[in-house]
């Protein structure tokens, strides 16, 4: 018996010696494979090669941000008037007349003759703002371009230059077929209008076939108190558009002429309510309260 227990514990410590020698192996395997990846990562070619990876992705993306960077247009405005692309010429154009840029204005006589109606007219628009009149002749044969829009604004910047050569061109104007064309010449006219043969040609309009050029001459005589569109403004009290009414009558009343008191008085007189508007018998009553004052001042 005491030989057999000596050998089953003979047996034990081999199977813990073996057991220590596994583990102190496996753990030292270990170890190597921790320290060889700590290793290889410190090294200097894997830093290098890392390195210069993202120094390469760097680059590529600074090339990048670079590519995408809008070129700057270092032209003047000038020398983009004769730009092939029709915006980059009508925004110069636009730019030079918000600067008042006086080398500008031969350029943009030019440019009244572009292909591009747009073009054409703000180099109108700008040409007025400069105020330079050698562009006088030049927008006067404006007047007979093709475009309406290019008409007006042709009509508009010529006034600015109360040049009295535009008088007889703007009352050609004034026969043109189209209703706004009308009233551009007339408020373009404005500008002349202590001009007894242009105070006419205003008077001639209280009666014309569109309501907004009717309106619009009312408004011109009545700024300018012109008796003379009394008896014309009278009609207009009988005129089918009820702001007409209003207006010829407001008008009356600012001009201040006596004798428009009964036509007045008649003009709210009417029987048929169909015919009658508050806003016109408001603007009636007003007028005559203003012209009896006056006349009570005057006794």
């Amino acid at each position: 018996m005491e030989v057999r227990s000596r050998k089953l514990e003979a047996r034990s410590w081999k199977l813990v010696l073996l057991t220590h020698l596994l583990t102190y192996s496996l753990t030292h395997l270990l170890y190597a494979e921790v320290k060889k990846d700590a290793t290889t990562k410190a090294s200097p070619k894997y830093e290098e090669k890392k390195s210069t990876v993202s120094v390469f992705e760097v680059k590529k993306s600074s090339q990048t941000v670079e590519a995408e960077k809008p070129k700057i247009d270092k032209r003047t405005n000038v020398q983009k008037l004769k730009d092939e692309n029709w915006l980059v010429r009508r925004n110069a154009a636009i730019s030079l007349g918000t600067e008042k840029n006086k080398n500008a204005v031969l350029p943009l006589i030019a440019l009244l003759k572009d292909q591009n109606t747009e073009v054409r007219r703000c180099a109108a628009v700008s040409l007025g703002e400069i105020g330079d009149k050698q562009a006088v002749p030049h927008l006067l044969k404006s007047l007979n371009d093709a475009d309406g829009g290019m008409i007006i604004d042709s009509a508009s910047s010529i006034a600015k230059f109360k040049d009295e050569t535009s008088i007889p061109p703007l009352k050609k104007l004034l026969t043109d077929g189209r209703p706004v064309i009308r009233i551009t010449a007339l408020k373009s006219l404005m500008v002349f209008s202590d001009k007894p043969d242009v105070q006419s040609v205003i008077v001639e309009r209280l009666n014309d076939e569109a309501e907004g050029v009717r309106l619009t001459a009312i408004q011109s005589v009545s700024s300018m108190k012109l008796k003379s569109a009394v008896a014309n403004l009278i009609k207009n009290l009988s005129d089918v558009n009820p702001t007409v009414r209003t207006e010829s009558a407001k008008a009356l009343g600012e001009i201040g002429d006596k004798s428009a008191i009964e036509p007045l008085k008649k003009a709210i007189e009417v029987k048929d309510d169909a015919t009658l508007n508050l806003e016109v018998v408001g603007a009636v009553k007003q007028a005559i309260e203003k012209l009896e004052s006056k006349k009570n001042k005057k006794q």
